[in-house]
């Protein structure tokens, strides 16, 4: 709820929605549709902090930690209507959000 309402107050041109998997997958590509999508400015002139950044994170694997039903549960009840609205889910054996 809280999120909604102060969604309300961003105009739209100055948001925009990234991904997780997108930014993992392809953060240059992604930080670059960010900057055009909220007119953040030349994207060339952090083209280059931007690849250094992640490149010193290639190989990072995330932590699949399994997540027990109670804490499942306090997601989709407080993040379920998000969570949803992007496309995402979550089964019931703690396995991590998914497409």
């Amino acid at each position: 709820e809280c999120l909604e309402r102060y969604r309300a107050l961003i105009p739209d041109d100055r948001f925009h929605t990234v991904r997780f998997e997108d930014l993992t997958a392809d953060p240059e590509s992604t930080m670059c549709r960010l900057y055009q999508a909220i007119d953040l400015g030349d994207f060339e002139t952090v083209r280059n902090p931007i690849q250094k950044y992640f490149s010193t994170r290639s190989g990072f694997e995330m932590n699949r930690l399994p997540r027990p039903p109670e804490v499942l549960e306090k997601i989709g009840h407080r993040w379920g209507a998000i969570i949803e609205r992007q496309g995402y889910t979550s089964n019931d054996r703690g396995a991590p959000l998914s497409v």
